[in-house]
């Protein structure tokens, strides 16, 4: 593929998406069942956010506290909600965008994800996963 190739091309238009005030445990199944690491925050229908599993690692102890890791962590994330973790307003590109601009993006902001929005509405996602797969 040619870097003038639209990002309509290559991105994932099944998306997973959670609301900004659902609970990380919801978030955290949601990972875990669809093996994605990225899920599309919205409000309403509009996209307001993005969250990654590496965000919920971030608030985890790991093994600081040893056999009560697990009882730490979950109170974290029973105490949060989605909103409180994820990374808002997030930059996105529109499908129109081509993969150079996104890869271009991803790689000055080290992003590992960009939603793709066209007019307002979520249409797709598009990770490193994706450009991965064109080396393929």
């Amino acid at each position: 593929m040619k870097k003038e190739t639209l990002i309509s091309q290559i991105m994932t238009t099944q998306l997973i998406s959670i609301q900004e005030m659902d609970s990380l445990e919801h978030a955290r199944k949601l990972f875990e069942t669809n093996k994605i690491r990225h899920i599309l925050v919205l409000k309403d229908s509009k996209l307001v956010g993005i969250l990654s599993n590496h965000d919920l690692l971030r608030i985890s102890f790991g093994d600081t506290y040893g056999d009560d890791q697990t009882n730490m962590d979950d109170a974290i994330v029973n105490m949060l909600s989605v909103k409180d973790v994820m990374r808002h307003d997030p930059i996105f590109v529109s499908s129109k965008s081509t993969i150079e601009d996104a890869i271009y993006i991803l790689l000055n902001r080290r992003f590992h994800s960009l939603p793709v929005v066209d007019k307002g509405e979520v249409v797709g996602i598009v990770t490193t996963t994706d450009f991965l797969r064109l080396l393929i």
